[in-house]
Order: C-alpha cells, then sequence, then structure tokens
C-alpha cells in the first residue's frame, strides 16, 4: 500500500483510459450498422452490419484488453503515467498475448471459485435466517448484511490473489524479453552465470 498510494491516481487513469478504449473498440464495431439502420438501409443489410461489426469489436476489444493488463504494474512499479504504461505493456506482452491471456484467464477462474467458496457459509447463513425468522420482515436487513460481508471478505482475499498473479505475469515477461533476472542477479551481488545454493 505504501508503494502503490502514491500511485492511485495514476491507476485510476489507466483503469478509465482502457474502459475508453474498450468502449470506443465496441462502438466504432457497431458503428457501420447502426449508420445503415438509421438511414432506413434494408434491416437485413444493418442487422448483418450489427452482428459481424460486435463480433469483430468484441473479439478487438479482448484483445486489447489483454495486451493492456500490465499496465497497473507498470503504473505503480515503473512509476511511468497512463500512456507510457499503457505502451509499455503493448511491448511486454507483445509476442506472447496467448501467454498472457491463457494465465490471466485461469487467474479469474480461479479467483471466482475461491469467491464462491468463501461466499457459500454467509449465504447459507443468511437463508437460514430468513428462514429462521418466525415474524418474517421483507425490510430485514440481516440477510442483506450477512451477504454483503461475505462478498467483502471474499474480495479482500481473491483482489491481492489477482495482482499478485498480474505482478507475477510482468515479472516473467521482463524476465523473458528484458533478461530482468539476470539484473536482478547483479543487484544481488551474484554473477549470473554461477549456479544458484542448493
Amino acid at each position: 500500500w505504501e508503494r502503490s498510494r502514491p500511485r492511485v491516481w495514476a491507476l485510476a487513469g489507466v483503469t478509465l483510459a482502457v474502459m475508453g478504449l474498450e468502449t470506443a473498440v465496441l462502438a466504432l464495431g457497431l458503428l457501420p450498422g447502426g449508420a445503415v439502420a438509421l438511414a432506413g438501409g434494408p434491416t437485413a443489410a444493418w442487422v448483418t452490419l450489427l452482428v459481424l461489426g460486435g463480433i469483430a469489436g468484441f473479439a478487438l476489444a479482448i484483445h486489447l484488453y489483454f495486451a493492456l493488463a500490465l499496465a497497473p504494474v507498470v503504473v505503480v512499479l515503473e512509476r511511468a503515467g497512463v500512456r507510457a504504461s499503457l505502451r509499455r505493456s503493448r511491448e511486454l506482452v507483445k509476442g506472447a498475448w496467448w501467454r498472457t491471456f491463457g494465465v490471466l484467464v485461469l487467474v479469474g477462474l480461479i479467483a471466482n471459485v475461491m469467491a464462491g467458496i468463501l461466499s457459500v457459509p454467509f449465504s447459507f447463513g443468511s437463508v437460514l435466517v430468513s428462514f429462521g425468522d418466525s415474524t418474517p420482515n421483507p425490510y430485514s436487513a440481516l440477510p442483506l448484511l450477512l451477504t454483503s460481508v461475505g462478498t467483502i471478505i471474499a474480495a479482500a482475499i481473491t483482489w491481492p490473489f489477482s495482482a499478485i498473479a498480474t505482478t507475477l505475469v510482468y515479472v516473467d515477461r521482463r524476465m523473458r524479453r528484458e533478461a530482468l533476472d539476470l539484473e536482478l542477479a547483479r543487484a544481488a551481488g551474484r554473477t549470473p552465470e554461477a549456479p544458484g545454493p542448493a
């Protein structure tokens, strides 16, 4: 937190920039079909354009999302600005988009499963409270409170897990592209050629 606190505004800027780019790409994909529809063109034409444009825009949005996925890490660790971090993320992911995609999707799936498992006791407690109330009150806040607490606890555990995994992907990309492991070995006072301790 001490390291990332001064970069909160830059992190917010990166988040907004990525969201803006995603929205713009999707809108551009739908634009031709929307234009034809507004001009009163044939229904088959604008529906086809909307479907094809939506698919193309969605595919490009997914590509951009994972190409820019390392930008928040760059903002914190390299102290880069918003535009510089977006460019840097694209450079690091270049040539390894599928690998980055696979790892981050797997991390997301694990985080979602963890969140589901962690929230089960609270959801179960919420159901028990609702059924155990002899005088049901539709405005009772206790079930909602239990569910909210479960969601907060799950997020408190899974968000750091996802952030750490993304940081490890960043370190992996730098090791593969820029020999960061050799730099770290030199900084630790070891010659990179020397075998590590047993």
